[in-house]
């Protein structure tokens, strides 16, 4: 197999930073089995075009190890493949669209790009399932491990307090330069006893942790939302990916908030490009309410509906808005689907 990495993967695992745990396990994974992992030469001309001097330099040195796609199939000539995908406005767009076209071609079987515009233009253009984000990836590519080699399941998910948790665990490297206090944090509510759902690697590390409180305040943004109980997830961090932890993470909240009597549920987060956190809660029915002073975004999440306009919405969009509570009304057909053990 022949998997291509896109500039942004090239240089978030080759740049002079921790790189993360789902990077890390890809990395490993893609050594023990057989596949060519390859760059393409577009993305040589992204990396010259880099402002930063001192990063240019360091990623030029740096991609030579890998190799370089020879005579890649050129998007330009194709003007069908264009037309389709959408034309070019930025030397960036022409440069997604050479290493997305080599895939469309087949002169490589997979792409792997953390690009959220990249993975638009791959459903536009059919191949969408040969585009993979990171966490897919290794999903995907477990399958080729052979058995006696082949990564365990994380064991299952732990109810626990926080001051069971290690506060030098690697699953917080993260979260400790944007909240310079939360060391302080961490210590004031492990000694409140503050609960939390904990999922550990085979290492012993956190692979995944949700840590929850219930608030009664006003949230602080404009306009303010008003005082409320409501569910408040303090921490969602998911490291050991591929199975479906951050979906289990999110279900336990919902049912969390449920079975304290709220009706919302609610995170601050600041957002980064192409975030994936963003993306796996907006298909929940969490949506941006505001951002508070400290420039968090809000991200907030109604168990019920606020009027009847929400049934005018698609049965399926009603589901994602409000889930697990859903629209039956008599526009909404139903089946019987037999699932056989």
């Amino acid at each position: 197999m022949h998997l291509l990495i896109d500039t942004n993967i090239f240089i978030y695992r080759e740049d002079d930073r921790v790189v993360s745990q789902n990077v890390g396990d890809l990395f490993g994974l893609l050594q023990k089995i057989p596949v060519e992992v390859f760059v393409h030469p577009a993305s040589l001309t992204d990396i010259e075009r880099d402002t930063d001097e001192r990063r240019r330099n360091v990623m030029l040195s740096k991609i030579g190890i890998y190799r370089q796609l020879q005579s890649p199939p050129s998007a330009a000539g194709d003007a069908d493949f264009i037309r389709n995908i959408g034309i070019s406005h930025s030397p960036q767009d022409c440069v997604d669209n050479e290493i997305l076209y080599s895939v469309f071609r087949g002169a490589i079987d997979f792409l792997l790009t953390e690009d959220v515009g990249i993975h638009r233009k791959a459903f536009t253009a059919g191949i969408d399932d040969r585009v993979l984000h990171i966490d897919d990836a290794i999903q995907f590519f477990r399958q080729f491990i052979p058995k006696k080699e082949r990564i365990s399941s994380p064991p299952g998910l732990k109810e626990d307090y926080m001051y069971n948790l290690k506060l030098n665990d690697p699953i917080f490297d993260t979260l400790k330069p944007d909240y310079p206090e939360f060391a302080d944090w961490f210590r004031k509510k492990s000694l409140e006893h503050r609960k939390c759902y904990v999922s550990y690697r085979g290492d012993g590390s956190i692979g995944a942790l949700l840590i929850y409180k219930f608030e009664d305040n006003v949230i602080e943004i404009i306009p303010p939302l008003p005082q409320k109980k409501r569910m408040k997830i303090a921490t969602l961090k998911v490291t050991h990916v591929g199975n479906k932890i951050g979906e289990l993470l999110l279900k336990i909240s919902i049912d969390l908030t449920i079975q304290n009597d709220c009706d919302e549920i609610f995170l601050t987060h600041y957002t980064e490009e192409n975030d994936r956190l963003v993306e796996l809660i907006s298909e929940y029915g969490f949506v941006k309410a505001g951002v508070n002073s400290r420039g968090e975004e809000i991200f907030l999440k109604k168990l019920v509906p606020e009027s009847q306009d929400i049934i005018r919405l698609h049965p399926t969009e009603i589901f994602k808005k409000i889930y697990p509570s859903f629209y039956d009304g008599t526009s909404v057909k139903k089946w019987i689907v037999p699932i056989y053990p």
